[in-house]
């Protein structure tokens, strides 16, 4: 309330924050909607490999990014891909759950230094789901990697299905099958990958 009585206008990074602020009761001549930027000269594709070996995750590891449902579709795609790894960028209370599993390596690393990994890597997931107390705001992460041209695997969940369009594929948040089934058919499809990676690019743009 101190707010709204200070603020002259508000700007909201999503239709979903805007929507948020209407129900706290603010007039909506006061909102302007305006996505968040990336640097198009450091996020920017890395060497494209014809086979996917690399996933990336950039994110907190907590319930609310369903890492637990990811490190178990993991699990099942390495037994069909026993060559595939996961990277986790980011820290958080799954930590210990997740550094004995097979594959996955977890790291932090300086936000300096961000745009390496995503540069590196084959493919990008991040399968957040709404709880009762949160949902996904944006995913700034989902932007970077589309800037890096990757193929991205999420859920619409919060406001991703805004921010990414059809610049990704959607699992059905909360399902651990359903985020392996998605990651499989990219992995096996070259061409969706590409497509994927077009439609990223552009998206990012």
């Amino acid at each position: 309330r101190q707010a709204y009585a200070g603020v002259d206008h508000f700007l909201a990074v999503t239709e979903l924050a805007r929507k948020a602020l209407l129900e706290e009761g603010v007039d909506e001549k006061k909102i302007t909607v305006i996505s968040m930027g990336v640097d198009l000269a450091r996020f920017r594709p890395g060497k494209q490999n014809q086979k996917v070996t690399n996933i990336l995750c950039v994110g907190r590891l907590v319930v609310e990014k369903a890492i637990g449902e990811l490190a178990e579709a993991f699990q099942g795609l390495k037994e069909k891909y026993p060559n595939l790894k996961l990277t986790l960028v980011g820290d958080g209370p799954l930590k210990n759950y997740l550094s004995g599993i097979p594959g996955i390596t977890i790291k932090r690393v300086p936000y300096p230094q961000i745009h390496e990994e995503y540069q590196k890597a084959d493919l990008f997931w991040l399968p957040s789901k709404t709880t009762s107390h949160w949902q996904e705001q944006y995913g700034m992460s989902l932007v970077e990697a589309m800037a890096c041209g990757l193929p991205i695997v999420t859920t619409k969940t919060g406001a991703i299905g805004e921010v990414c369009g059809e610049a990704a594929v959607y699992a059905k948040p909360g399902d651990a099958n359903d985020l392996q089934l998605k990651l499989a058919r990219l992995i096996d499809s070259e061409s969706s990958r590409t497509i994927l990676r077009e439609k990223s690019l552009a998206r990012s743009k």
